[in-house]
């Protein structure tokens, strides 16, 4: 099952899959760098400051939503955008693989 699989069903909202489909495909577009992190994962994009912006808003709103057993923070820094995704050992394939 696909991360936005997961999504729908865990939410009961389709249209919440395709915004956060639609909202991943869109900052793996602007990816810049990965790096590892305790526990997780820092992604740092740059491009469109309001479209990245808005793509992250909706990414960590339905991720919270979702319940999922990771955590997501997002900051702005001068002119890229700063992603961190944290979690337990045991999810470490998953958030190594978010924006494959």
């Amino acid at each position: 099952m696909s991360r936005a699989e997961e999504i729908a069903v865990s939410l009961g909202d389709p249209g919440a899959a395709e915004r956060f489909t639609a909202a991943r495909q869109f900052l793996r577009l602007h990816l810049l760098v990965r790096r590892e992190i305790p526990n997780g994962r820092d992604f740092l994009f740059s491009g469109p400051a309001a479209e990245i912006q808005e793509a992250l808003k909706e990414l960590v709103a339905i991720e919270h939503r979702a319940g999922r057993f990771l955590q997501f923070n997002y900051a702005r820094i001068e002119e890229y955008f700063l992603l961190r995704v944290v979690g337990g050992p045991d999810h470490s394939s998953v958030i190594e693989t978010y924006f494959d």
